[in-house]
């Protein structure tokens, strides 16, 4: 196996008095909340320092991105997770929601209905070589240690710059499902 080139990230998972330094992998995808962040950071930085600030902390695929692409690919991301039964979403406030099931529920909880319909709509609209591309992202923002260059040759792209061009794809998977995503969007919010 080829190893992996995925950029790491080192969080503090205690206080700042006390740090406790976790390495994990980079998502190619900031959630919503710390995007925000970072920006309203940013905002509070002299102009000549906010722009290089914000390219040290923001990813390739963050870049190439609006807001209303990456809300869609973080809703797309998250019905994905539902259906594949691993249903932790980010909410506004940057918790993480973890279900578990108890005796009585149903497998599939009624508030979702609306997500995973407007979903499948939008997964009916795309080509197969765009559903292996965000079936990719999706690995990738799960935590899998697959770098973008590994995926662009799993997804056959040429070229030497692999990576980028993977980066490239998502963007624009994320661009056409952006345009029937905003129903999934404000569905997956209203269910938060």
């Amino acid at each position: 196996m080829i190893p992996s080139r995925r950029r790491v990230v080192h969080d503090n998972i205690a206080t700042p008095s006390h740090p406790v330094w976790r390495a994990r992998y980079a998502t190619p995808l900031t959630t919503r909340h710390v995007r925000s962040h970072y920006i309203e950071l940013a905002m509070e930085m002299g102009a000549d320092e906010r722009e290089l600030w914000l390219i040290e902390r923001m990813t390739p695929l963050d870049k190439l991105l609006t807001d209303d692409e990456a809300a869609a690919l973080e809703a797309y991301f998250d019905a994905e997770q539902m259906l594949a039964g691993n249903a932790r979403s980010s909410d506004y406030v940057g918790d993480r929601v973890m279900s578990s099931r108890v005796g009585g529920m149903s497998p599939l909880p009624d508030a979702w209905v609306p997500i995973i319909a407007a979903h499948h709509a939008i997964r009916a609209r795309l080509r197969s070589s765009e559903i292996e591309t965000l079936a990719l992202f999706v690995v990738q923002q799960a935590g899998n240690p697959i770098s973008d260059a590994q995926c662009a040759i799993r997804l056959g792209l040429a070229g030497r710059k692999r990576g980028k061009a993977y980066v490239q794809a998502v963007a624009r998977c994320a661009r056409r499902i952006a345009g029937g995503g905003r129903t999934a969007a404000k569905a997956s919010a209203a269910a938060r």
